[in-house]
């Protein structure tokens, strides 16, 4: 009987680590980047491999931290000017390295131009109710062919998301020859991710 309550104590304390409401800065990055949480969604077209990640508004806090001292007021503060907006990673890679310098220079010059000032031309969200958001502001990493794929973050208005049951990121053709891309996201997923506890 002893032993049944004990093992039963130890399976509630595992169940209940497993499932905290907190998180640190490290352990957020690795709940993200598991595809279990419904955070990542992933795409191959050939030799082409696209990864769309969402990216929650505490690892932008967490960035801007970085070799701060956090208190509740700054967290807050940060967490206020990011939190109305949704922030997704599109990662295109060829084999295993940047999509955009496979491409043969004609090619590449005229990609480089759209993924750094046209692709708010190809990438929209759609949600369960209908609704298509365009894109608010989008970036592309410039690394130089030093990465193993071309990576564009694109930013979306979150105040027009309320109360859906799913998000779609579309990825229209923009040069690469992959067709038309579209990834769906649970909104349950994007909204019940744990917050991040940051130290004083």
């Amino acid at each position: 009987m002893k032993l049944t309550a004990c093992f039963i104590l130890l399976l509630f304390s595992i169940l209940l680590g497993c499932y905290s409401s907190k998180l640190s800065p490290e352990n957020l990055s690795e709940f993200v980047t598991d595809e279990d949480n419904g955070l990542i969604k992933n795409a191959s077209i050939g030799n082409i491999s696209l990864q769309v990640m969402y990216q929650p508004t505490d690892i932008w806090v967490y960035r801007e931290l970085v070799n701060k001292q956090a208190n509740t007021v700054s967290v807050d503060k940060i967490r206020s000017k990011y939190s109305p907006y949704l922030y997704f990673l599109l990662s295109i890679s060829n084999d295993g390295r940047e999509a955009l310098h496979q491409l043969a220079d004609t090619d590449y010059s005229n990609l480089v131009q759209i993924t750094s000032f046209r692709m708010n031309e190809y990438v929209t969200l759609s949600t369960s109710a209908g609704d298509t958001l365009e894109v608010a502001d989008f970036m592309l990493n410039r690394t130089y062919g030093m990465n193993t794929s071309t990576d564009i973050l694109f930013v979306f208005d979150r105040s027009k998301l309320h109360g859906q049951d799913w998000l779609q990121f579309n990825l229209n053709e923009f040069g690469l020859a992959i067709g038309n891309q579209q990834l769906r996201f649970e909104m349950s997923a994007l909204e019940n991710i744990p917050e991040v506890t940051f130290n004083n």
